[in-house]
């Protein structure tokens, strides 16, 4: 019984010290073999050779003891050669053998960010290309809504202001809203006799779908089931995905226009509240069938050129613009004009969503602004009485958050009474 015991511990110590010789200290190469494998190799008379084992160069870790060797070149690992190919691409680009932009071409905006990797600025006029070339194949052609059979402009307007709301509810992002416009807009161009009853499934379905692509934490389905008032059921929500999908050809990596008015507002040096209005101008005309005869990058570049218009910037279309936006002055004015008229009445309009939105305090109010370009309009609208003397007026405020505390800038927007037209020149 003891010597069974003994034999046991035995064995158990010589397990212990070969694990341990396995992963021993740094600078051993090779894996300890136990003392009755090296008698039994020395008594054979028809042993092979042991083959010398290279040493890595990695300090005698772990990994580098079970490298499969037998699957490596004769010469060992070319890490060499592998730095001296990258070191040789990196100089070409530094040379400028490639295509991609310089600092000294880069706008002002974006020499600041240079240094930031994850700007990536010199790639900024590629991508811009590209997004310029994709745009036209995958937006939805002007006159489509004419050969719906039970649905008309008036309805999808309807649908899209419903949509800003749902976009606010749960916090998504106008990137997410804008790609789902786009989704309808390409689903009821593929789709003519789309029911007057499913309307409103396409339009929550196209809010889903681009949620899952630009948010990080889309809703759930239940909370689209939810918020169509239990009208359609989660089966029926998932089964219009697959429809839209297959009618887009899953091609949902589509331009829109907030990626070019995020490029245009960074050019055109907009602070928060500059942006806020031009982003106001631009999501107005989301809900407007008649303005998708104009393409995104168009209507971005009117609603920047629009509100330098309001807030009395000169050049109201200034030469940097025109190279990152490749539109002159007079390719903007007809867009321009339609968002004008838009924001001339936006009070009295029947579709809210997008006025409420720009109403709230964290944009800065920008809806509640009504502008003018007469200078003594102005004068009057500010001139101090008594009743504003001890308490500041509310438009007043908005004027100081519009220029962000410039006073000169404040001068350029005035705030005329409710309901005065607007009478910007164009």
């Amino acid at each position: 019984m003891q010597s069974s015991m003994q034999q046991q511990g035995d064995k158990a110590v010589r397990r212990t010290s070969t694990g341990r010789a396995s992963f021993g200290g740094m600078g051993r190469t090779r894996l300890s073999r136990s003392k009755s494998s090296l008698e039994q190799a020395g008594a054979s008379e028809n042993a092979a050779a042991e083959k010398p084992q290279q040493h890595s160069s990695s300090g005698g870790s772990v990994l580098g003891d079970v490298t499969n060797l037998s699957v490596m070149p004769s010469g060992g690992l070319v890490m060499e050669d592998t730095k001296l190919t990258l070191k040789a691409q990196c100089d070409r680009l530094q040379t400028g053998s490639s295509a991609v932009t310089s600092n000294s071409e880069l706008h002002e905006s974006d020499r600041r960010l240079a240094k930031d990797p994850q700007h990536a600025v010199e790639y900024i006029p590629d991508i811009l290309k590209v997004l310029e070339r994709e745009q036209v194949s995958h937006s939805a052609s002007a006159g489509y809504m004419e050969k719906q059979v039970h649905v008309n402009a008036k309805m999808r307007g309807i649908l899209v202001d419903w949509l800003v709301s749902v976009q606010q509810k749960y916090k998504m992002k106008a990137e997410t809203l804008f790609l789902a416009v786009t989704f309808l807009d390409r689903y009821l161009e593929k789709k003519h006799t789309t029911p007057r009853r499913y309307l409103q499934l396409v339009g929550i379905t196209a809010l889903m779908v681009a949620a899952k692509y630009e948010e990080m934490y889309p809703p759930q389905i239940a909370d689209f089931v939810y918020v169509t008032d239990k009208a359609y059921s989660r089966e029926e929500i998932l089964k219009m995905e697959v429809t839209m999908l297959s009618a887009l050809d899953f091609q949902v990596c589509t331009p829109t226009a907030m990626q070019f008015l995020e490029r245009y507002q960074s050019v055109n040096g907009c602070k928060e509240a500059h942006r806020f209005l031009a982003q106001y101008l631009l999501e107005m005309a989301l809900p407007d069938y008649s303005m998708l005869k104009y393409s995104a990058s168009l209507r971005a570049a009117a609603s920047v050129f629009l509100s330098n218009k309001l807030l009395r910037q000169h050049p109201s279309w200034p030469s940097s613009m025109a190279k990152a936006s490749n539109y002159v002055e007079s390719n903007l004015k007809e867009c321009a004009k339609e968002m004008c008229a838009l924001l001339e009445h936006a009070e009295s309009n029947s579709l809210q969503a997008v006025r409420r939105k720009y109403s709230q305090p964290k944009y800065h109010a920008v809806a509640k602004l009504n502008f003018t370009a007469s200078s003594q309009t102005h004068s009057q609208a500010v001139e101090p009485n008594r009743s504003s003397t001890s308490r500041p007026s509310s438009s007043g405020d908005r004027r100081r958050s519009l220029s962000n505390n410039d006073p000169s800038a404040a001068t350029r927007c005035s705030v005329n009474s409710p309901g005065a037209p607007l009478t910007t020149e164009i």
